[in-house]
């Protein structure tokens, strides 16, 4: 995971450090073929991830919001 940059943390940065914050939470979901992860760290949204399940599915943008289940 890269985190940006945040203005009040100049412990978190964008060299793929994991800063200091204190609570991470993982919201998942899936659609046909992939999870989607989104990582909110210290209420701050800040990573999205489409992960296929399989070795030999690549996607070229995130599916549609009706194809996702929660």
């Amino acid at each position: 995971m890269r985190p940006r940059n945040r203005l009040a943390d100049e412990h978190c940065d964008d060299q793929g450090g994991d800063g200091d914050w204190s609570d991470r939470v993982v919201l998942h979901a899936g659609t046909p073929g992939a999870m989607l992860l989104l990582f909110i760290d210290d209420d701050t949204p800040s990573y999205l991830e489409l992960a296929p399940i399989d070795d030999d599915l690549s996607f070229a943008e995130f599916p549609g919001p009706e194809s996702i289940s929660f």
